[in-house]
């Protein structure tokens, strides 16, 4: 389960009209990619994210890591793991050194990265994002997606035997899914009742 980064249209130069406009076409580009990630249409997200990429510049900062992490999704759906690694990570140091360690979208590219890891079966290296994910989200006070990252920490920890501490996990993320929505994903629930076969 993810969910991530949404908007690239914050991002203005100081110029005139063809700034504007040349800005407005990379949000647009960006929402046609969000969208099509959304509909599942990975081969349209991949056509949209390379037209981006060969009109975005490095001073287009937001822009670019929105269109990596839509990159990034796309070939998580591809199942090209190794892929979606090296575009995640590859995009952290500049989010890190413009936006921070404490901004959703590291936070965002943490448990994508750790899915990219879990889905590709390196437990350990998923177990390390979703642990750095929750432990930033927890310092700062960021509880946007912090059911999200336990819910992924505790299918890691399932996935590697240890039940106990996967269901520990998984009812952290239920009581938080409680909380913000009034209700618990069903893979949520599923996990629990699997941990608590034991």
């Amino acid at each position: 389960a993810s969910r991530g980064p949404r908007r690239c249209d914050q991002e203005q130069g100081g110029g005139g009209d063809a700034d504007v406009a040349v800005h407005i076409e990379h949000a647009v580009l960006i929402r046609m990619a969000q969208a099509t990630t959304a509909m599942q249409e990975t081969s349209r997200t991949l056509e949209i994210v390379q037209a981006l990429e060969k009109i975005l510049t490095p001073k287009d900062t937001l822009c670019n890591i929105l269109c990596s992490y839509q990159k990034g999704l796309a070939y998580l759906a591809l199942q090209q793991y190794d892929l979606a690694v090296d575009i995640f990570t590859n995009k952290m140091p500049l989010i890190r050194s413009t936006l921070g360690m404490n901004h959703p979208y590291y936070l965002d590219f943490l448990n994508e990265l750790g899915l990219a890891y879990l889905w590709d079966g390196k437990l350990n290296e998923a177990i390390a994002e979703f642990k750095e994910a929750i432990s930033i989200a927890n310092s700062t006070k960021q509880e946007r997606n912090l059911y999200l990252y336990y819910h992924n920490l505790g299918r890691a920890i399932m996935l590697t035997n240890d039940k106990q501490n996967a269901l520990k996990l998984l009812k952290i993320s239920e009581k938080f899914q409680k909380e913000l929505f009034g209700k618990v994903m069903d893979n949520t629930t599923n996990y629990i009742s699997e941990c608590m076969k034991q």
